[in-house]
């Protein structure tokens, strides 16, 4: 499932300190925690994380209980790291969108974070869902901190100083596709931008249309 296989790529680079001399590569405890992770997001996509057990995790997993339990303490560990794998991917693909665009090309920055943010919800909707409405995750307010955030704020507030957001702006900058789906940006992105960033109000509400 697509969905799972491109934030366990990302978490198979969040391993730990190689001995010197180690041959490079994965190793087989790299491939069984990711394979431990692909294995839990999948069943939380298809069953919804509450109705999934650790004991069906590690036998779809093909491992002894006690093997998972090595790797992960509980669910919510699992949980958690899947939304860092998943917050990895998407300011992966966020950042790489924006940065092909001019630096001095502000609009096109902003609008190519917002196609860019949207473009990965939907991509991976059913692991957003999971990530962001199971049981012990912070509500989505508490996330106006998260790193694609405050990469939207910077931006923002960089182009406020070169004066780019008192020019009319000609397409909609609203993140109209997350806002009637649950996504987590839309709130995390009202309470930072309730700060005082000058020109921040035009540069998200959309200019002349």
């Amino acid at each position: 499932m697509e969905q799972t296989t491109s934030v366990s790529k990302q978490l198979t680079t969040c391993r730990a300190d190689r001995r010197v001399g180690a041959p490079s590569g994965p190793r087989n405890a790299d491939l069984r925690r990711a394979n431990l992770i692909e294995t839990a997001s999948k069943l939380f996509m298809e069953k919804g994380y509450e109705a999934t057990t650790m004991d069906e995790i590690a036998a779809g997993a093909g491992v002894a209980k006690g093997t998972l339990y090595h790797y992960f303490a509980s669910k919510s560990e699992l949980l958690e790291v899947l939304r860092d794998g998943f917050e990895d991917e998407v300011m992966n693909r966020v950042r790489s969108r924006v940065e092909s665009c001019a630096a001095d090309n502000w609009r096109g920055r902003l609008k190519a974070w917002i196609e860019a943010a949207a473009n990965a919800y939907f991509d991976m909707s059913n692991l957003h869902d999971v990530i962001f409405f199971g049981a012990g995750m912070p509500i989505r307010s508490a996330m106006a901190h998260a790193e694609i955030i405050q990469y939207l704020v910077k931006l923002i507030s960089d182009g406020a100083k070169a004066g780019e957001w008192r020019r009319p702006c000609k397409w909609q900058t609203r993140c109209s596709p997350c806002q009637g789906q649950g996504s987590r940006f839309t709130p995390a992105i009202s309470a930072r931008m309730s700060r005082s960033i000058p020109g921040a109000s035009m540069a998200t509400s959309a200019g002349s249309g």
